[in-house]
């Protein structure tokens, strides 16, 4: 999984490994190819709303990696908000 960051509020911050590029407007079949190949376990990817040729590649997309047995989270369904560390990686690790 990403790094999760905390500030001095101790708000919880994820970033992204896996990104689209949809906002340079790759052809549709370009960000399929490159989002399916990419992905790994954990993985968070980052789209635009409004890129031409994302709302075109995302059904695919979502087809390929749920055949190869990955399901769909949100960040929130995947960050620990209470009860964990978080390593100097930045990883967080239930207690």
């Amino acid at each position: 999984m990403p790094p999760v960051f905390l500030d001095k509020n101790m708000k919880l911050y994820s970033v992204w490994d896996n990104d689209s590029r949809d906002w340079k407007d790759p052809p549709a079949d370009e960000m399929i190819k490159k989002m399916v190949s990419s992905v790994q376990n954990g993985s968070i990817t980052l789209f635009h709303v409004g890129k031409k040729n994302t709302v075109q590649a995302l059904p695919e997309i979502i087809a390929q990696l749920k055949g190869k047995g990955y399901i769909f989270k949100t960040v929130g369904e995947i960050i620990y908000y209470d009860n964990f560390n978080i390593d100097v990686q930045g990883s967080q690790h239930k207690k």
